[in-house]
């Protein structure tokens, strides 16, 4: 396989993490010539390249290799960047404990405004933060009823 071909797939996988997605993040690259007869090593590349930036592979078609009649090879790449798949579930899971449990966010609600109101205790006015204290006690609120 070609070196060019391995850097262009290195630097779009790159990329796709840079990007912060969540979810599926298809990919697309085109090269001239034919290389749909080396296919197999494509793929094995790819998934390893993949591997590399903490990606993996859809278990549905994750790579295609299509040779057309323009002469280029079209190679579609279907990944999913699992650390933003972890911190997605891990929020999650925080919105759920929060709904299932309204005292944490009325509990963490209440440290909020008792730690502004030392603030602006501290620091007078210089630095007010009487309309966040009164955002928040809005909010909670909002949740007690």
């Amino acid at each position: 396989m070609k070196a060019e071909l391995e850097n262009g797939i290195r630097a779009l996988l790159k990329k796709a993490k840079e990007d912060y997605t969540v979810g599926l993040i298809e990919l697309k690259i085109s090269v001239s010539g034919n290389y749909e007869p080396i296919q197999d090593e494509i793929y094995k590349f790819i998934d390893e390249a993949a591997f590399d930036e903490n990606l993996v592979l859809s278990p549905d078609n994750g790579v295609n290799v299509l040779y057309d009649d323009d002469g280029f090879t079209r190679i579609f790449i279907k990944v999913y960047d699992t650390d933003r798949l972890f911190d997605y579930i891990k929020e999650l899971e925080k919105r759920v404990q929060v709904r299932e449990n309204p005292q944490v966010l009325l509990s963490t609600l209440n440290k909020a405004i008792t730690m502004l109101e030392d603030y602006n205790n501290m620091y007078g006015d210089k630095h007010n933060k009487t309309q966040e204290i009164n955002d928040l006690d809005e909010i909670l609120k909002l949740h007690q009823d």
